[in-house]
C-alpha cells in the first residue's frame, strides 16, 4: 500500500466506482429497444444519476418486471470500471440485489477481495466499518458522508459535474493517494 495510503481504512461503491453500471444498463436497454439513442459508445450522454429522460417510459415498467434471475443475470454481467491500486476495506452499495451478486461479480472481475455491504443507508455502515475514506460516484452520498465528517472522494461521471467537487474529485482510482496528498498535506482541505 502507498505511504499516504497507509492505516487508512477505505470503502469504495459499487456502481459506478468499480463496476460500470451505466454503459452495461445501456447496452440491456438498447437490446430491448428501451432507450432512444446510443449512450453504449458515448457515456457522456448521460448527465443524471437516474439517466433522466434517456429511457423511453416502458423502463420502470421493465426494469421492475424482470424476474430476480435476470437481475442477478444482469449485475453479473456488468462490465468492470475501474481496478483500486490497494485493497478497501469493504464494498458499500445501496444495490437492493443479495449480497451474493457482488461477491460473485467482483470475483470474476478480479477485484481485491473484500466484504461486501448492501444497504442504502452507506453512512451508517460506513461509521460501523470505521471507515475514514470513501469513494462514490452519487452527489447525495458525496455530501452526506463528508458533512458526517469522513472523507469522500467523487467519482467522476457525466452525472455528476455539476458538482464543485474540488480536490475531491477523482476521475480514478489511481487518484486517490493524489486527492489525498492535495487534501491533507498540501493544506488543501476544504469541506465538501
Amino acid at each position: 500500500m502507498n505511504n499516504s495510503l497507509e492505516g487508512l481504512k477505505i470503502g469504495l461503491d459499487i456502481d459506478g466506482v468499480v463496476g460500470d453500471f451505466t454503459r452495461s444498463i445501456f447496452r440491456e436497454f438498447r437490446k430491448n429497444g428501451l432507450v432512444s439513442y446510443d449512450c453504449v459508445d458515448d457515456p457522456e450522454l448521460v448527465t443524471s444519476w437516474d439517466f433522466g429522460p434517456h429511457f423511453s417510459s416502458e423502463f420502470e415498467a421493465y426494469w421492475k418486471g424482470l424476474s430476480e434471475s435476470q437481475h442477478i443475470s444482469f449485475l453479473h454481467m456488468m462490465d468492470k470500471l475501474d481496478h483500486p491500486p490497494f485493497t478497501p476495506t469493504a464494498y458499500i452499495s445501496a444495490r437492493e440485489a443479495p449480497v451474493v451478486i457482488s461477491n460473485v461479480w467482483i470475483k470474476r472481475v478480479k477485484l481485491p477481495k473484500a466484504p461486501v455491504f448492501h444497504n442504502k443507508n452507506k453512512l451508517e455502515v460506513i461509521k460501523n466499518l470505521k471507515i475514514n475514506l470513501f469513494v462514490d460516484d452519487k452527489p447525495e452520498y458525496f455530501h452526506e458522508i463528508n458533512k458526517a465528517g469522513i472523507v469522500c472522494l467523487l467519482r467522476d461521471q457525466p452525472y455528476n459535474r455539476h458538482i464543485d467537487a474540488g480536490p475531491y474529485r477523482i476521475k480514478s482510482l489511481d487518484e486517490v493517494e493524489p486527492a489525498i496528498n492535495r487534501i491533507f498535506y498540501d493544506n488543501l482541505y476544504v469541506t465538501a
